[in-house]
């Protein structure tokens, strides 16, 4: 592991640790103690990676459970789908749900828009923007319909 990747997994674990700290209301004291009592530091800019991972896992067993950020399912948004419709009402020749379904399936192996991924999203949008532009069109300025 390199060491950008230890700084950013120590800091995520860091991170954990203090919302898990806050979630379950330990006072500072009682979270002092826990930290020493499972590692012998106070603090968790003293511990290794290793070290948060005990404490994390401690947390764990005390009921502390790891949720997911909101909206982190990982599809595209509905106003993404809906600017993927409307740059295809715009540039398209035939202007069919069903041309738009066989252009994402051919760029992105997904077989509508409603399905895509965030990524994939993005990828179908670049290519509608550049087509835009090909044949004249300024993307910024293609009317877009609110969802």
């Amino acid at each position: 592991m390199s060491a950008v990747e230890q700084q950013s997994k120590r800091s995520r674990l860091i991170q954990l640790i203090h919302i898990g700290k806050s979630e379950m209301g330990v006072p500072e004291k009682e979270y002092r103690s826990s930290l020493y009592r499972i590692t012998g530091k106070q603090s968790c800019t003293e511990m290794s990676l290793n070290d948060l991972e005990r404490v994390l896992s401690a947390m764990k067993q005390s009921g502390f459970t790891i949720r997911p950020k909101k909206n982190q399912s990982g599809m595209a948004s509905e106003s993404a789908r809906t600017y993927i419709r409307d740059l295809w009402q715009e540039v398209a020749r035939i202007k069919t749900e069903k041309a738009l379904c066989s252009f994402t399936m051919r760029l992105t192996g997904i077989s509508s828009p409603d399905f895509l991924d965030r990524y994939s999203a993005q990828k179908v949008i670049l290519a509608l923007r550049k087509m835009c532009r090909d044949v004249g069109i300024d993307p910024n300025k293609v009317k877009r319909r609110y969802s």
